[in-house]
């Protein structure tokens, strides 16, 4: 197990092969550019009704900016920006009770899967038991399921903070303090043009008095009809990354070296890889992530009529941004994309442990953006 450190932190080879991008500054000016249609007429969309779900939930505004945030895993459910769908989240109490393709999950205290919902941990293995339909995916952690309360003093109409204790469960016997805060911005005063933001902080503190290991993610889905009058498959991805994640079957990243390959795809001017849509049936992570002057990691997301900008912390070796199309959903198929930023890759608690390793009374975050530009 601790062997594969090296190997799987980053793929050395790949990164040492792998041209340098062209600038390291953000490409915003370049994609907005990429938009040849002219905009298109929609009707406006009233935010989300709360009255469809009967658990606690709470609104955001911000000028025509909405979201609104469920108690239930502390999932956004909807965020409308003047009028258009942006992030696509449960639709009503019942479709969140089935937690269907754990929409816009907080990934603690792992992100993605587990293989065989088996780990081992400081010489002792643990077991997280199979999922209700029997299978063993260990999937996004344990937050989904989770009601948290809300603990800041609600006086700040575009921001709230929600708080839980998890853990204390077979197979991870730790309590976890969580924190998710949410804000959003009718502008995006950093690139100084016309958006939304939406960003999101996760923070775990471990509360046991031994070292355990946290990985935090982000699962959002985003509406493709924000972004373009035709398909998700006339969407393509702008990403920093010199390495593509190589997985199984089971979404479960190969042994060693063999999880790691150099993209074959063409680049942007900045040097990002681009990740054409088209005919693709995604659910792949990208690793060896840069970031521009600032210490952020951007991806972008176009379409003829929109873009979204993804940002994630300065990255660490194991960090990862993975893109899924929604092809193997119950419902809503290829409706939306799913760009999820992560603290490390899927089954990183048998791959790199040592790396995920918090100590007691310590914290790890994760912070994260999306801008919306149309």
């Amino acid at each position: 197990m601790h062997e594969e450190v090296s190997s799987d932190s980053i793929s050395e080879s790949s990164a040492q092969n792998a041209p340098e991008p062209s600038c390291k500054t953000s490409c915003i000016d370049d994609v907005a550019g990429t938009k040849t249609s002219a905009a298109f007429s929609r009707p406006a969309q009233a935010p989300l009704d709360s009255s469809l779900f009967t658990s606690a939930t709470w609104r955001l505004n911000a000028g025509e900016a909405s979201a609104l945030i469920a108690a239930r895993g502390a999932v956004v459910l909807d965020w409308n920006c003047a009028g258009v769908p942006v992030i696509d989240g449960y639709s009503d109490q019942a479709d969140m009770e089935s937690g269907a393709g754990c929409r816009c999950a907080v990934m603690a205290p792992w992100s993605n899967r587990i293989q065989n919902a088996r780990y081992t941990w400081m010489g002792q293995e643990y077991d997280l038991g199979p999922a209700p339909d029997g299978s063993r995916e260990a999937n996004h952690g344990l937050m989904l399921n989770t009601d948290f309360e809300r603990v800041d003093d609600g006086k700040d109409p575009a921001s709230l903070t929600l708080h839980t204790v998890t853990g204390g469960v077979e197979g991870y016997p730790w309590p976890i303090d969580v924190r998710v805060t949410y804000r959003i911005h009718e502008k995006a005063p950093e690139h100084g043009y016309q958006g939304y933001r939406l960003e999101l902080e996760i923070n775990a503190r471990n509360l046991a008095d031994v070292p355990v290991p946290v990985g935090l993610g982000w699962h959002p889905y985003f509406h493709a009809n924000a972004l373009t009058d035709q398909s998700l498959d006339s969407l393509y991805l702008e990403l920093p990354a010199k390495t593509e994640v190589v997985s199984d079957d089971m979404l479960i990243p190969l042994e060693g070296s063999q999880a790691f390959k150099e993209p074959d795809y063409a680049r942007s001017q900045c040097g990002r890889i681009i990740v054409e849509l088209k005919d693709w049936e995604v659910d792949t992570a990208w690793t060896d992530l840069w970031a521009d002057k600032d210490g952020l990691i951007r991806s972008y997301v176009v379409g003829s009529q929109g873009h979204l900008v993804l940002t994630q912390d300065t990255p660490v070796p194991h960090s990862v941004v993975h893109a899924f199309t929604g092809d193997t959903l119950p419902t809503r198929k290829r409706q939306s994309l799913a760009l999820e930023p992560c603290s490390a890759v899927t089954n990183a608690f048998n791959r790199i442990p040592q790396l995920l390793e918090l100590e007691p009374g310590q914290s790890r975050s994760l912070h994260t953006s999306v801008d919306y530009v149309s």
